[in-house]
């Protein structure tokens, strides 16, 4: 069993970058679902001003191995939150180098 863990919302990437290799190599990921806030609903308030969150599609930068099928978004103070259940991994080709 290997445990991933981050503090900074910076590590996001990396992290979910690490999950998918070791995903490759036969590890199976089981996300930790204790003591894990429920993720945010279409219609909900937004944490920050309390306006109903609206739902958007993502898209896809070609760069990342991931993205996310859609996000909520407040439109007053436009936060914009990323819900774990949306996250797609894409796989890449290989690079020859």
């Amino acid at each position: 069993m290997i445990f991933i863990s981050h503090a900074n919302p910076e590590d996001n990437v990396f992290t979910r970058w690490l999950a998918l290799q070791l995903g490759r190599c036969g590890y199976e990921n089981k996300p930790e679902s204790e003591g894990v806030r429920p993720a945010m609903q279409e219609g909900e308030p937004c944490r920050k001003c309390s306006t109903p969150v609206i739902k958007r599609m993502g898209r896809r930068k070609p760069s990342r191995d991931y993205y996310y099928e859609y996000h909520l978004f407040c439109p007053n103070c436009q936060t914009t939150y990323h819900i774990e259940e949306a996250n797609r991994f894409v796989e890449q080709p290989r690079s020859l180098f």
